[in-house]
C-alpha cells in the first residue's frame, strides 16, 4: 500500500514538472530576467540622455517591462512558419547582452571568450524555452479547437438522434392509425355484407329488412326457390 502511495506520489510530481503550469512559470521567470536585462541595457544606454542614475532607472524599468512583455506577447502570437521572428528575437537579445558585460571594451581573450559563451548560452536557452512554450500554446488551442469540434459534432448527432426518435414516434403513430382505419373499414365491409342482400347486393338499414327481402328479391336463382 505504501508502495503504490510513493508510486502515485511519484508520478504526480512528474506530472507537475512537465505539465503547462511549470512551463508557463518558467517562461515567467524568464521574462522577469528578461525584463531586468532588458532594463540594465537602457540604464546604460540612456546615460548619454540622463546623467541622474536615479531618474535614469524608471524609464529603464518602464522600457524593460514594456520589452520583455512585448517579446512574450510577440512569440506566443506569432503566425506558423514565421520562426524566423524567435530568431531575431534571440540575436537581438544576443547582441543585448554582449552590451550589458561590456565585451566590446575587453583587453583579455579569456574574459571575451567567458562573456561570449555566457551570452550565447543565456540566449540559446532563451531561444529554446520560448520555442517550446510557444509550440505547447499552439499544441493546446489545437487540442481546445479540437474538443470544441468534438463538442459540436456530439451535441449535433444528439440534435440528430433526437430527430430520429420524433420521426420514430411520428411513423409509429401514423402506422397505429393506418392499421385502426384498415381495421374500421374492414368491420364496415363486413357490416355492409351483413346488412346487403347477397343476390341484388342491395343495401339494408338491418339484417331483418335484409332477411325479409332475400325471400322475394327478383334476382333470387329459381333453383333455390
Amino acid at each position: 500500500m505504501d508502495a503504490k502511495i510513493r508510486k502515485t506520489n511519484k508520478k504526480e510530481l512528474y506530472e507537475s514538472l512537465t505539465s503547462m503550469n511549470s512551463l508557463a512559470y518558467s517562461i515567467i521567470s524568464y521574462g522577469i530576467f528578461y525584463g531586468i536585462k532588458q532594463a540594465a541595457f537602457f540604464f546604460k544606454l540612456f546615460a548619454y540622455l540622463i546623467t541622474n542614475e536615479l531618474l535614469r532607472i524608471v524609464p529603464s524599468l518602464f522600457f524593460g517591462y514594456f520589452i520583455s512583455r512585448a517579446m512574450l506577447n510577440t512569440s506566443v502570437h506569432v503566425a506558423e512558419k514565421k520562426e524566423w521572428v524567435i530568431i531575431s528575437i534571440s540575436c537581438f537579445d544576443f547582441l543585448v547582452l554582449c552590451v550589458i558585460t561590456d565585451v566590446l571594451n575587453q583587453n583579455n581573450w579569456v574574459d571575451i571568450t567567458n562573456l561570449l559563451i555566457f551570452c550565447a548560452f543565456v540566449t540559446y536557452l532563451g531561444f529554446w524555452l520560448n520555442n517550446v512554450f510557444v509550440n505547447r500554446v499552439k499544441e493546446k488551442r489545437k487540442e481546445a479547437i479540437q474538443e470544441q469540434k468534438i463538442a459540436d459534432s456530439k451535441h449535433r448527432l444528439a440534435d440528430v438522434a433526437q430527430k430520429i426518435e420524433v420521426s420514430n414516434t411520428t411513423l409509429a403513430s401514423i402506422s397505429t392509425s393506418i392499421t385502426e382505419e384498415k381495421q374500421y373499414l374492414e368491420n364496415l365491409k363486413q357490416e355492409i355484407r351483413e346488412r346487403s342482400c347477397p343476390y341484388c347486393l342491395a343495401p339494408f338499414p338491418s339484417k331483418k329488412a335484409r332477411d325479409g327481402h332475400k325471400g322475394r328479391c327478383s334476382d333470387k336463382p329459381t333453383t333455390l326457390n
